[in-house]
């Protein structure tokens, strides 16, 4: 039975090297989503904002729909990787734009085979993407947009709120992944 750290390891690896000659590329584990509500359990940023979500044979998929919800709200792109025993289920519940990856054990080896290409998602909520920034983030994009005075001591939620209603959505997108890319300490 295929477990999560098999499929994430593996995964890990091919995206790596799919990526490997792009330096403005950030693989992320465990990128948290609207303030933690869900957790992209691998991210690629680059041009744009894609999470994969894994779900071995021994999971279940009893939080996926929940998992879909917050991954539409910040996702240029998503993807389901699943052990065999999810597949055909979890294609029923994904939305048409996510991709598919079934994994499988072939001796002590694991194998990512793609069945569905994933599409580009057109319903990113600019609320949420902005809550991927941390505070300091989202002040010095106020700044660099000449829209920050009178906010520097309120909640971080105002602040999102005035990014949001400061630059629009292909603007934010931008500079959310440059800021993600930029950034050293994840923690």
């Amino acid at each position: 039975m295929l477990r999560d750290h098999e499929i994430r390891a593996e995964l890990k690896a091919r995206l790596s090297s799919i990526h490997a000659s792009e330096p403005d590329t950030l693989i992320v584990d465990e990128l948290g989503i609207c303030q933690g509500l869900a957790r992209a359990d691998i991210a690629v940023v680059n041009g744009e904002i894609s999470a994969f979500e894994i779900k071995s044979d021994a999971d279940t998929l009893a939080r996926l729909q929940t998992q879909i919800q917050y991954y539409s709200k910040i996702c240029d792109r998503a993807s389901i990787v699943v052990g065999h025993r999810h597949v055909d289920a979890a294609k029923m519940l994904i939305p048409s734009w996510w991709g598919v990856w079934i994994a499988k054990k072939q001796g002590d080896n694991i194998r990512l085979k793609q069945l569905r290409k994933g599409r580009i998602n057109n319903q990113v909520e600019p609320y949420a993407l902005a809550q991927l920034l941390w505070k300091e983030e989202t002040f010095s994009l106020l700044e660099k947009y000449h829209a920050a005075k009178g906010i520097k001591s309120k909640p971080k939620k105002d602040l999102w709120v005035r990014l949001t209603k400061t630059i629009d959505l292909d603007t934010l997108k931008e500079e959310v992944r440059a800021t993600l890319r930029a950034r050293t300490d994840w923690r």
